[in-house]
């Protein structure tokens, strides 16, 4: 806010209270805006306060072992983080009571990377972890989706996908892509970024997936 950079206060749902009972989660959620987001985000979390955000996420991995990580654009609220394809749900998501949270994720892709499910690019989407806590104490679902395709046919779809997204006059979420692999001394660099520089929770899933 203080960079000049002008954001819309968009919609935005905050979890109330979370419920588990065995393999269950239930979360329920109020409906609030972008700049209650914003405030969270530049402020020390207060459990009464802040808002506290769910969203759903990607752990895109190609058929070569490479695990897609986005780099944020100049434009965004977070500049050069990085983080998983993904992002809070909107009122689109919701069917009834229920989160779609498969909907939120594969939407996502396709708008920050150009990876459309309906392609046949992905062999398997399914849900695998879920978080909670760090910084702003959130909620996350992250789903493994397995490709069909190397890193290097991913790139050349986020490069086109970029490019229409440009020649439109828009920005795209995502400046870059980074690709690690079973890259130990990599994953331990990304280890050592602050919450501001990436996504809280990144390095712990590559070590899962990839060591």
């Amino acid at each position: 806010m203080r960079s000049g950079k002008k954001f819309t206060r968009g919609d935005v749902f905050t979890v109330t209270s979370v419920e588990r009972n065995g393999n269950d989660i239930k979360v329920e959620i109020r409906l609030t805006d972008y700049a209650h987001y914003l405030f969270t985000r530049n402020m020390a979390f207060d459990e009464k306060l802040s808002c506290r955000v769910i969203y759903a996420a990607a752990m895109i991995k190609t058929n070569d072992d490479k695990v897609l990580i986005g780099v944020m654009g100049e434009h965004t609220s977070s500049p050069g983080r990085m983080q998983f394809s993904g992002g809070g749900i909107d009122l689109n998501d919701l069917r009834g009571n229920e989160i779609d949270f498969l909907s939120s994720v594969t939407k996502e892709m396709a708008e920050e990377v150009g990876l459309e499910v309906s392609n046949a690019y992905a062999s398997r989407i399914y849900p695998k972890y879920f978080k909670s806590g760090g910084a702003h104490n959130s909620l996350a679902i992250t789903y493994m989706i397995d490709l069909n395709i190397s890193a290097r046919e991913v790139e050349e779809i986020f490069q086109a996908n970029n490019q229409k997204i440009m020649s439109e006059n828009k920005n795209p979420e995502f400046d870059s892509l980074l690709f690690v692999g079973h890259d130990p001394e990599k994953i331990s660099e990304l280890e050592k970024l602050g919450p501001d520089q990436i996504n809280d929770y990144i390095a712990t899933l590559l070590k899962m997936e990839l060591y």
